[in-house]
């Protein structure tokens, strides 16, 4: 029945049976557009009592219902800029509120034990736990969008930035990357967020935090004596070589150029360009430069661990940044070359499944560009012996590509490898006696078209 027929009747009972009514309605779920509802609602209806639940005592609510005393305690004493953010995100929807503080107590729960014992890092966790998780849960945020808190780059981030003026997004208590997964998927990265509390500052202080780390601080806390305690750690640790990961290399390289062009010059007179690169060469050498390459693809978002680089548009660093891409992709390089000697052995054992897994610590090589460096002539004999196929080693080669060259990257380098052993071993069936010779180069052939179909249109087969 229409709702303004629904008043209608109930008006019926009101002027002529002079019964009272009491009407209980959520009127934001009744369609008005055409005013038939308002117009008849003025008429009918004497008294409104609007019934709305207050935001702060709802919260508190829902903090006593957690497990830590850390998250609850945190929430209390923050709860008037708790109500801020869950505000300004849009409020309204409790039940994703609680489940956000349920993740931030499980969080605390399990994650290092001095974070729960750190007032300082719970009260600034708290309100950037609850505003990244209703922007994730309400659709504003992307968890690809969690890599680009500390820098406001990408429209959603800034956006949400805006309407959350008070949470401290440039150094958060736990990787943001981290909190979206245990968010959104349940699953809770220990290692990454025990790594991040337990050099943060809030929760180890600046004298155990790590000199790149404390030198990026001082623009913080900006005291001359602090900046100079910072400078002197970060020139001891390169002295030592103990700074090895590139995201951290180009963080003291971002703050001596910054500084430098502020008129403090960490390291002297010497051009800090040059500087760095001669440190990058000497752990090259020394064979200590850390191999992750995946720090790299986070420089689109000017930030490594967390951190902004505080020169991420200046020229120098730039350019010194595109030299430490490439000495820290040829020093990989030479990590996996000296891996192929080993993966044949394990291959020549039958451990095939080592081209599908994914752990390279463990031999793993699914993600890795490895076997251009392996001798095609060894490998079709692992591949074609006694005269028969062995179709599970190239079933686990067809797999290596299924998911991962979809653009042709990052297994490029390896399609001119893969053509020279689909051809050796089509050669060596054709020398074959029947029925072999017709029977493995149909297995070949259709095996290396679904192979080189992985690579898309870029690498059709040569003939």
């Amino acid at each position: 029945m229409p709702v303004d027929q629904v008043l209608g009747f109930i008006n019926e009972y009101v002027e002529h049976h002079k019964v009272k009514c009491l009407l209980l309605a959520n009127e934001a779920d009744i369609d008005d557009e055409d005013r038939r509802y308002s117009r008849r609602r003025e008429k009918v209806v004497g008294w409104t009592l609007a019934i709305e639940s207050d935001a702060g005592t709802v919260i508190s609510h829902f903090a006593d219902a957690l497990k830590s005393p850390g998250a609850r305690a945190a929430i209390h004493k923050n709860l008037s800029g708790l109500v801020a953010v869950f505000e300004a995100a849009g409020g309204g929807n409790y039940r994703t509120a609680r489940d956000v503080l349920g993740a931030l107590d499980r969080l605390i729960l399990h994650a290092d034990a001095r974070l729960a014992q750190c007032e300082a890092a719970l009260d600034e966790l708290a309100p950037f736990a609850l505003a990244t998780g209703l922007e994730l849960r309400n659709g504003a945020l992307s968890e690809s969008d969690l890599k680009n808190l500390s820098v406001a780059q990408v429209r959603a981030v800034d956006e949400m930035r805006r309407r959350h003026p008070a949470v401290n997004w440039s150094n958060p208590i736990v990787p943001a990357e981290a909190w979206g997964r245990l968010l959104l998927q349940g699953q809770f990265d220990e290692a990454s967020v025990n790594d991040r509390i337990g050099v943060h500052h809030l929760v180890v202080g600046a004298a155990s935090t790590p000199s790149w780390r404390r030198l990026w601080l001082w623009y913080e806390a900006r005291s001359a004596s602090e900046l100079d305690v910072a400078s002197a750690g970060v020139r001891a640790d390169l002295e030592a070589q103990r700074i090895t990961r590139a995201g951290e290399i180009l963080h003291v390289a971002s703050c001596a150029l910054d500084l430098a062009s502020k008129g403090y010059f960490i390291f002297g007179d010497a051009p800090i360009r040059s500087f760095m690169t001669a440190y990058a060469l000497r752990l090259f050498d020394a064979g200590t430069l850390d191999t992750d390459l995946e720090i790299f693809e986070g420089f689109q978002t000017g930030a490594y661990d967390g951190l902004g680089f505080t020169s991420k548009d200046d020229q120098e660093f730039i350019a010194f940044f595109e030299a430490l891409h490439s000495l820290v992709a040829e020093a990989f390089a030479m990590e996996i070359r000296a891996m192929g000697p080993s993966l044949m052995a394990n291959l020549r054992a039958g451990r095939w499944h080592l081209l599908t897994k994914a752990e390279l610590d463990q031999g793993g090589v699914r993600e890795v560009p490895i076997l251009h460096n392996l001798d095609v002539d060894e490998f079709c004999d692992l591949v074609m012996a006694d005269g028969a196929i062995n179709n599970t080693l190239l079933i686990a080669l067809s797999m290596r590509y299924r998911s991962h060259v979809a653009d042709g990257q990052p297994f490029e380098i390896e399609r001119a490898w893969l053509l020279d052993l689909r051809d050796k071993l089509l050669a060596r069936a054709a020398l074959q006696a029947p029925p072999f010779a017709v029977f493995n180069a149909d297995q070949v052939t259709d095996r290396f078209d679904k192979i080189m179909r992985s690579f898309g249109a870029r690498a059709e087969i040569a003939d």
